[in-house]
């Protein structure tokens, strides 16, 4: 998963105050970091003169920017005064000492740093009840954590004094941010969804981000829309849509025997969403999240409590969901506008 963004021309960032302090872990500078190397990352060339728009002085250091058209979350590196209240991304930019707002020239490339500094001082919550899915290309957390970190895997568990092997990661909150989800470090006992209870860590933990944005996007755009269907990842989410309930199948008495198609699928026990274990009595209309510009509409089987418009919640599905995709020549009665033949 890349840390690069690649800006278009005209594109407009900003300096972050607070940040002159801060030291690049590992390497000698902010230019250093930019332009990578480590754990088998390609080195990124540094350009000879500075990226912003109509400036020829050299380029001299590397700049923490905010992008002014994009609300992201915060990330954090060692020396950071202002640790967990920056609310946009932090990025290394190549740009001379006199700008302070400006538009970016053509193919400008943020490098995104993705993981916190723990102190001994900061609450740490598990939330690993969740089950954010796993992201394409890794074949564990695990691996995630290493890869966005750039550092080892610890051998001990990163719980305050904890001296068990470091079995599993953990996903977590910190400080009461439940607009950022971590991954950190732990051993069996305290990776477990039944640990609830706040708790803090070892000074110098890496919790490395979620970006479950980019994560959830990277497996849709894998998924493959086999004859209208979808094999869905555990973890992914589905938002039931209003204005579906007066909605029939043609040719089919119900969504369920759609969903079916004359017993060609299976229709499973029990309803799709997480852990419910109730009876799926019905098939609810969906859109997948992550499916960007694509107003799309899947059938999942869901229980009565979950297959309502007035839960406008993402809920996360189970492992192996089927989700049936339903045009617009697919229905009968007051189809609405929820409809749509293709993605755009």
């Amino acid at each position: 998963m890349s840390r690069e963004r690649t800006l278009e021309t005209g594109s407009r960032v900003r300096n972050i105050e607070g940040t002159s302090e801060c030291s690049a872990r590992d390497y000698e500078s902010w230019k250093e970091y930019y332009k990578g190397g480590k754990r088998g990352h390609k080195s990124r060339p540094w350009p000879k003169q500075c990226r912003i728009h109509g400036c020829i002085k050299r380029a001299t250091v590397g700049a923490h920017v905010e992008r002014e058209d994009e609300s992201l979350h915060a990330y954090n590196v060692i020396g950071n005064p202002l640790k967990h209240s920056i609310t946009t991304i932090l990025v290394s930019f190549r740009i001379c000492w006199d700008h302070t707002k400006y538009s970016s020239t053509s193919s400008l490339i943020f490098v995104r740093m993705s993981h916190l500094i723990l102190s001994n001082t900061d609450d740490i919550e598990n939330i690993q009840h969740k089950h954010t899915p796993k992201p394409v290309g890794f074949s564990s957390w695990k691996e995630y954590w290493c890869d966005q970190s750039d550092e080892d895997w610890p051998e001990t568990c990163r719980f305050r004094d904890c001296r068990n092997n470091a079995d599993g990661s953990a996903h977590v909150i910190v400080n009461d941010d439940e607009d950022c989800e971590y991954i950190i470090p732990m051993c069996n006992i305290h990776n477990g969804a039944g640990f609830s209870e706040t708790f803090s860590v070892n000074s110098g933990t890496f919790a490395v981000y979620i970006d479950k944005e980019e994560i959830v996007t990277d497996l849709v755009a894998n998924l493959t829309d086999n004859l209208g269907e979808l094999s869905l990842k555990s973890g992914m989410r589905v938002q039931n849509i209003s204005g579906t309930h007066a909605c029939l199948p043609r040719g089919y008495g119900s969504w369920k025997k759609y969903y079916k198609d004359d017993d060609e699928r299976e229709w499973p026990d029990t309803c799709r969403i997480g852990c419910c274990e109730k009876p799926a009595k019905g098939g609810a209309h969906v859109h997948i999240e992550g499916k960007r510009n694509c107003t799309c509409v899947y059938i999942v089987p869901m229980c009565e409590q979950h297959n309502t418009a007035q839960n406008k919640d993402w809920l996360p599905v189970k492992k192996g969901t089927i989700a049936v995709r339903v045009d617009q020549g697919d229905t009968r009665g007051p189809a609405g506008t929820c409809y749509s033949t293709k993605c755009r």
